[in-house]
């Protein structure tokens, strides 16, 4: 492997009388860099150089020691930014100089900048300082400039091309005409072939390069179009908006592949505060180690190609007001640079082992993902209107009192107030307080709080002797620092009263610093006993009763209070699983501490859990730091074991299993069963001819007719006469001789039902682990395709756990229970899930399933995750037979979401948690469209105001559920809008299959009878109402804003109900329109790209009334209105919206319609919008704006318009009294409180 890295180089450091004229005497790039000041916490600015210094490009030692620097530390050479305007270059200076010169002697090439310059830095992107003007005579004067470049021996060339980058492909007009002159007048100045590439960054600049002329395509990073939603953000004052550069990255590298030649790119980092002053892109936190991730797996994804494609481009060399740079600064020094030297040397020598990944969801470090984490935590609290519903039945029975024991003798004075202000915050009044301190007690009278000054050597005793004096039944002890969440006490009180046998309560928690900002999460999957054993860690809240709590601490004796949480914990092991409850929330953010409790006293802990439990076993270190592996021991001689190959595939394959399972079987006598069926491949049939040939006895051969997996393992199963059954893939090989012991130690416990182990690919990526149910929608395993060295959440890829099932590729379990459960069930389940059927059989028996790492195989090949996507028939046994026995997996945590191959936090908060678990109050899930538009006016709208007055528990989402997420939410109603596209269409069959409430279908448009001249009209199929149809017939109600649109879609429909669009109270009741200040009217317009056929009634409107009113226009504009338009605003987030309409000021709104079809089906959500800010209105007189509101209506010609207009224009007092008139029917009759009614009767039976 030979790559390339080409960094891209600015030459804007010298002064140039353009700059000096457009932004002030003697400017460059340095001016911006010192002004940058920092914009939150932790920001790195000002970014200042440092071996370098400030330099001037003028300098030919300076651009000398920037190339002496790029050559040490591996840069192969710069990409020089080019500027040419039509013949007139800018910032050419240093780029000259190196031509003529000869020096440094350094790999260039040229990338053109082909933008307007304009004044961005500023915000007034659409002031252009010196523009692009394309023509051909342009085209030849270009390229016989570039030539003499092309011509340097330096310059870097693509299988002997010169290589040319264009920034802006699609700003050519007919790029492909403008790449052919540049290729003949090459090829006649004697260059040859050019190797030109398109810079592929904008939205536009996506498809393939090959059919605009270009020869690839260069991947310029950070890649805007590749963040969404999912990546975590912030936006700051003045709309600057910062994004993570780990999560960055993984979002990069996850990007599929193209279909043409690509070269990739990677960025150490991107900030441009510097140059904005509004608008800036932050990506925060990126460190050196962070970029050689990147760029590491960068080049070991090209190291298959061709040497002349392996370039890799790194953004830059030096970007310095972009915060993007590789040249040294004062924070990381040549940290970067040194992370790009050890990026080279791994590719040169690389191991082959796929690196975990760069971030972790349940670690939270860095601005962005703290603040992420924050906002996710706030919106899981559920406030004091739910608390109410919860006082009101937990009151119907004797509330549950708690007793809690804040042991705060070794805590700082921030930390004990931290704490106790957190437990007198509490949702929940039933809750008695003891603190243990060294100070005095304070002046405090309360019957809730006692005060006990001691040593901190005495806590301990303390705590024991205040619980056996307590006449509470529960009790939790906390450490100073700990902070409960508000709603903590609450819930556990809810589930004491729904769990009478209950004796511990464990919940979810966090960890947090000295500052209080959080470090990590700790989410239990589920009530998981080998887990919890293995990890001997606690960190959430934990409440037991008080004989649990005695017991734990006559197990900790004197040593500090914080062990109680993991004794008590393993002593609520020891008793039926009744006993032990886990609440999913965050009830408690632990202060970390200087000195946690030692992994030596915890494994004596669990040495005298195991000694009560009567299970022998030796203890060691686990595979992650902290943790603990347990060998348990059995009597007797070693089990046999039947390894059975289900499915033998090629003879490669069968010698690999055999083979290795023969060589790594240590002590255990075991024996491999092969079937042969009737009609495998010729070379398999010789190849297991061969393997009878030998003659050995543990390796038999089984005749079978042609059979799918599940019988013939049924098959196998029976003919074995093993104790204990192993079945296994196909090529699977032991990577060590520790698998076996691993397997069969758990399987011989008491309890135990299958045992799985980890299958590895030759990369070190994971092929299966333990199969959850909900994974991907249905079942399977999590971190397919993830590095097996990742911890994963709480540790779950490294430690030994309990699941709901484990894979047929690796299972072990003894025959006779194989045989007593029938085996599978193998007309049912012939392939597909036949083993979690097995293993969900097994759990109803009460038995536990353990998925183990130290049992480890490797596959011949990496394993491909399963996406997310409706269930396929394979999947409808599962899922008729298991989904409502088992809404939910015991061992899933359902603030973590198993959509992905990577589990992380639950972002839709209805999945995440159940505030109103005994269903007081009909449950809705919504699934709109989208954020914006329909989706917030229709769905969202509605289900906040619902919510927020108690009436629903409501919740949703863009992206749809998997069956398991369903039943686990089991909503009375789930809302759809716009079901349309296939896949759409195919997961609400899985809704109307998996839900059992009220399924309805949602419609805001007559989206069948979209005009041409909308440009949405492009994006539909032209069999929409066929679509439309289906969806609707699925669903038992459609749900519409306007009576056309019943009328049209009525038909397909079993109910049909007309619910208005209505405004949010909260949202314009506190809104008001800024009055007009300026010396002319304004006249004003809202709307989007989908107006254009409406705008165009109004063409000569605007044209015959510029001179006398301001036109103001937000949104949509369409290009040949704006020399007439005074003022074009931005189209802005859906939140913003209402406030800045009200910013207009205008003295007259305008919602012209065009007179068709889809218009006559819309509602009159304008004019509502409108007249919320009192703006008096002139509208089309069509039916949507026909009724009682009080506005002008007008015939959609120029006459009437402008006549309208000029008349409201003239008399102030009529257009006020108009705008006030409007304002009162719209808050008296259209807003949503006031009819909340309408819709809840819409959106339940």
């Amino acid at each position: 492997m030979n790559p390339k890295l080409i960094a891209f180089h600015l030459p804007q450091f010298h002064p140039i009388p353009e700059n000096d004229a457009w932004w002030g005497k003697g400017f460059t790039e340095w001016t911006n860099v010192t002004r940058a000041t920092p914009r939150f916490p932790g920001h790195h600015q000002p970014q200042l150089p440092t071996d370098l210094g400030f330099y001037d490009l003028r300098l030919p030692e300076a651009r000398a020691a920037q190339a002496e620097l790029a050559r040490e530390y591996g840069i192969h050479g710069f990409c020089y930014y080019h500027y040419w305007f039509n013949g007139k270059l800018l910032l050419e200076r240093p780029f000259e100089e190196i031509l003529s010169s000869g020096e440094p002697d350094f790999p260039f090439c040229l990338c053109w900048a082909n933008e307007n310059w304009t004044r961005r830095w500023d915000g007034a992107e659409q002031e252009v300082l010196i523009g692009q003007n394309y023509n051909d005579d342009d085209d030849r004067a270009h390229i016989q400039y570039l030539i003499r470049a092309f011509r340097d021996p330096r310059y870097i060339r693509v299988d002997g091309k010169p290589l040319i980058l264009i920034y802006r492909a699609r700003h050519l007009p007919d790029p492909k005409r403008s790449l052919t002159i540049w290729r003949n007048e090459a090829r006649k100045a004697g260059i040859g072939e050019l190797f030109i590439c398109r810079v592929e960054n904008f939205f536009n600049e996506r498809d393939n390069p090959h059919a605009l002329g270009f020869d690839a395509s260069v991947d310029f990073q950070p890649d805007w179009m590749a963040i969404n939603d999912d990546n975590p953000s912030v936006v700051l004052p003045d709309d600057h908006f910062v994004v993570d550069y780990r999560d960055l990255v993984e979002t990069e590298l996850a990007r599929p592949e193209v279909p043409h030649l690509r070269f990739p790119g990677v960025t150490p980092s991107w900030d441009n505060s510097a140059r904005r002053k509004k608008n800036a892109f932050i990506i925060a936190d990126s460190t050196p180690e962070a970029y050689e991730y990147w760029l590491s797996e960068t080049l070991r994804r090209i190291k298959d190609r061709p040497e002349s494609q392996q370039l890799v481009f790194i953004n830059a060399w030096n970007e310095w007001a972009e915060g993007n740079h590789l040249e040294p600064d004062q924070k990381f020094g040549r940290g970067y640079l040194e992370a790009t030297r050890r990026a080279l040397d791994t590719a040169a020598a690389p191991d082959g082992l796929k690196a975990p990944p760069l971030t972790d969801p349940f670690e939270h470090h860095g601005f962005v993902i703290r603040q992420q984490y924050a906002k996710w935590l706030a919106a899981q609290r559920i406030g004091k209107p739910v608390a109410r519903l919860h006082d009101e039945r937990i009151n119907r029975s004797t509330p549950p009192r708690i007793h809690v024991i804040l042991d705060a003798t070794r805590c700082s004075d921030d930390a004990l107030s931290r704490s106790l202000n957190a437990i007198s915050g509490q949702l929940y009044e039933h809750w008695h307080l003891d603190v243990l301190s060294t100070r005095a007690a304070p002046q405090i009278a309360s019957s809730r709080l006692g005060w006990h000054t001691i040593a901190p050597h005495q806590a301990s005793q303390a705590v024991a002797e205040l619980v056996a004096a307590s006449d509470t039944g529960w009790h939790a002890v906390l450490t100073g620092g700990d902070s409960l969440a508000e709603d903590a006490l609450l819930f556990a009180a809810q589930h004491l009263i729904g769990a009478p046998d209950c004796q511990l309560i464990l919940s979810d928690g966090d960890s947090r610093g000295a500052d209080g900002g959080p470090l990590r999460s700790w989410f239990a999957p589920g009530l998981n006993p080998d887990w919890l054993r293995a990890t001997l860690q606690v960190g959430g809240l934990v409440i037991a009763s008080r004989e649990l709590m005695l017991a734990a601490l006559r197990d900790i004796g004197d040593s500090p209070s914080n062990a109680l949480p993991l004794a008590a914990v393993l002593r609520a092991l020891e008793s039926p699983p009744a006993h032990l409850h886990h609440l999913p929330r965050v009830a408690l953010s632990r202060q970390e501490t200087a000195e946690p409790i030692p992994l030596a006293f915890r494994a004596d802990l669990l040495r005298l859990h195991l000694d009560r439990l009567g299970q022998p076993a030796n203890l060691e270190h686990g595979l992650i730091d902290d943790s603990c592996r347990i060998r348990y021991e059995h009597a007797g001689e070693p089990p046999s074991v039947a390894v059975l190959v289900t499915h033998p595939t090629t003879p490669e394959d069968v010698l690999r299993t055999v083979e290795g399972v023969l060589a790594q079987s240590g002590p255990f006598p075991v024996s491999v069963w092969l079937p042969r069926a009737s009609d495998c491949s010729a070379p398999l049939r010789d190849c297991l001819g061969q393997l009878v040939a030998l003659g050995a006895p543990n390796i038999r051969i089984v005749d079978v007719d042609t059979l799918p997996p599940a019988a013939t393992c049924n098959r196998l199963a029976a003919a074995a006469n093993a104790e204990l059954l192993l079945l296994l893939d196909c090529g699977l090989t032991p990577l060590d001789a520790e698998w076996l012991t691993a397997l069969t130690a758990h399987a011989r416990r008491p309890g135990i039902g299958a045992v799985g182990g980890r299958v590895v690919a030759p990369d070190g990526s994971l092929c299966e682990g333990m199969v959850r149910l909900g994974q991907a929608g249905v079942a399977g395993s999590p971190y397919v395709g993830v590095s097996a060295n990742y911890a994963g959440n709480g540790g779950e890829l490294q430690l030994d756990q309990n699941c709901s099932a484990v894979s047929q590729r690796c299972l072990m379990v003894s025959r006779e229970r194989f045989l007593e459960q029938g085996g599978f069930k193998a007309e049912r389940y012939p392939d597909a899930h036949a083993a979690t059927d097995f293993c969900l059989r097994l759990g109803e028996r009460g038995l536990r399933h353990v998925w183990t790492p130290h049992a480890t195989l490797v596959a011949p090949s990496p394993a491909r995750p399963r996406p997310f996507a409706p269930p396929t028939p394979a999947d409808l046994p599962l899922l008729e037979d298991w989904l409502h026995v088992r809404p939910a997996d015991p061992y899933g945590n359902r603030q973590i979401s198993y959509s992905e191959t990577r589990p992380r936090l639950q972002a839709d908060h209805a999945l995440a948690q159940d505030p109103l678990p005994w269903h007081p109050v009909p449950r809705i899930y919504a699934h709109p469209a989208d954020l914006s538009g329909c989706g917030e006016m229709r769905v969202l709208t509605p289900l906040r105001a619902l919510t927020r007055s108690g009436l629903v528990q409501g919740g949703g989402g863009t992206r749809f559920i998997g069956p398991w997420d369903l039943a686990a939410l089991a909503p009375d109603t789930v809302i759809t809008q716009r079901i349309f596209s296939d896949l759409s269409l195919e997961w609400l069959e899985a809704y109307r299959k998996y839900s059992g409430g009220l399924l309805i279908y949602e419609l805001d448009d007559l989206i069948s009878r979209i005009p041409r001249d909308n440009e949405h009209s492009k994006g539909f199929p032209p069999d929409m109402e066929a679509r439309l149809a289906k969806g609707m017939r699925l669903c038992d109600r459609l749900v519409v804003s306007t009576e056309p649109l019943a009328a049209a879609y009525g038909r397909y429909a079993q109910e049909t109900v007309v619910a208005p669009n209505l405004l949010d109270d909260t949202v314009w009741g506190p809104l008001a329109a800024l009055p007009n200040e300026g010396a002319r009217p304004r006249v004003g317009w809202a709307g989007s790209t989908s107006h254009g056929g409406d705008l165009a009634l109004i063409h000569d409107t605007i044209r015959a009334t510029a001179d006398e009113v301001d036109w103001v226009f937000l949104g949509f504009c369409p290009e040949a209105l704006r020399p007439l338009v005074r003022e074009v605003h931005p189209p802005v987030p859906v939140k913003d919206y209402p406030a800045a309409l009200a910013s207009l000021r205008l003295d007259i709104a305008i919602a012209p319609l065009a007179a068709n079809a889809f218009n006559e089906a819309k509602s009159n959500l304008k004019l509502l919008e409108y007249g919320a800010l009192g703006y008096p209105v002139i509208c089309s007189n069509i039916l949507p704006y026909q009724g009682q509101l009080p506005v002008v209506r007008v015939a959609n010609t120029t006459q009437q318009w402008v006549a309208a207009i000029r008349r409201l224009l003239a008399d102030r007092s009529e257009r006020e009294s108009l705008g006030a008139a409007l304002r009162d029917a719209v808050r008296a009759d259209w807003m949503i409180d006031a009819r909340q009614a309408e819709w809840l009767a819409a959106w339940t039976r």
